[in-house]
């Protein structure tokens, strides 16, 4: 296929001449089948001819993947890839085979040929099994000056319980109209559920209504990467506690008509908690306490400053 590497069947697997030959020191089977279980007539039991006195060592990956077209092969390819990467790094030569050299050997090999010898730096750096493999890295196209949005994005995307609760608020929430935080779920949704690990996106629909939403956003002047993220983290929060106070008020009126009325208001409200008090998933990740000390160098005397992060309509800063 490329230098060092070969796909056969299992009839190249199990014919020792063949196999010394090609000087072949790495076998990938993909056959499904224990070397037991391999058929008689599939293995050729001529003796090596090269003058090597002793065996020869081989070293063997066995995948054990089932031969069906439903089966999902592709949490293997880490695997695959790392122990050809390895030898090919040893110039040492690889036989890839499966039963007959039609079906797993072939797109195993190919997948490898697009994501591994031929794949990017970041690519090759991510595909460890450190990291995982539902993880994707884009980068959001700069429209002229929102690379300060577009780094907080990022940033964001990888603060996990943001991403998720980004995510399922997509899933559980209607869409009656377009609003800054619907813009970035389908933006991170897009990211999340791309079928590649790396590449680009354009973020045109989540800028375009930064722009209306905050006229300060609405040019080509160079932002500030910390006034765009208090901005957009208490923007969200100030809509899901607006939503929250929504759904309040909608229960009320479904049962006003029912309950009974103490001190001029039902009964029901005064039994509800008041939403806007109520901390949101934005407090919950962001707000919290930092500390500074100052150590006076000639009598080490220490003062402590306390910082109350809030998110609130009042300020707008962590």
């Amino acid at each position: 296929v490329i230098e060092f590497l070969y796909i056969g069947s299992i009839e190249a697997a199990y014919c020792e001449p063949i196999l010394c030959r090609l000087n072949i020191k790495r076998v990938v089977d993909i056959s499904g089948l224990h070397p037991n279980q391999v058929p008689r007539e599939k293995k050729t039991h001529c003796p090596c001819t090269c003058p090597l006195e002793t065996a020869h060592h081989r070293q063997r990956l066995f995948i054990s993947v089932v031969n069906s077209e439903e089966e999902d092969v592709r949490p293997y390819f880490t695997e695959f890839n790392k122990f050809i990467q390895a030898g090919i790094a040893q110039k040492q030569n690889i036989l890839v085979h499966d039963v007959n050299c039609a079906s797993r050997g072939p797109t195993f090999v190919i997948q490898y040929l697009i994501q591994g010898s031929n794949a990017s730096q970041l690519e090759k750096e991510i595909s460890n099994e450190v990291i995982a493999s539902s993880e994707r890295y884009f980068g959001l196209v700069n429209f002229g000056n929102t690379c300060y949005a577009n780094s907080v994005l990022q940033a964001l995307y990888f603060c996990k319980p943001f991403r998720e609760k980004v995510l399922e608020y997509r899933t559980k929430h209607k869409r009656n109209k377009e609003t800054l935080l619907t813009c970035l779920a389908d933006l991170y949704h897009s990211i999340a559920t791309n079928k590649k690990r790396t590449g680009t996106i354009q973020p045109k629909k989540f800028v375009a209504r930064l722009k209306k939403e905050k006229e300060e956003f609405n040019n080509f002047i160079q932002q500030d990467a910390h006034e765009f993220l208090n901005f957009l983290v208490n923007h969200i929060s100030e809509q899901v506690l607006a939503e929250k106070q929504q759904m309040s008020n909608a229960r009320v009126r479904a049962i006003n008509g029912t309950e009974p009325i103490l001190n001029g208001l039902p009964l029901v409200h005064q039994m509800l908690p008041n939403s806007e008090s109520e901390p949101t998933w934005v407090h919950e990740i962001f707000q919290g306490i930092m500390t500074s000390e100052t150590r006076c160098l000639t009598c080490d005397t220490m003062k402590i400053f306390l910082f109350m992060s809030e998110l609130s309509k009042e300020q707008s800063h962590l």
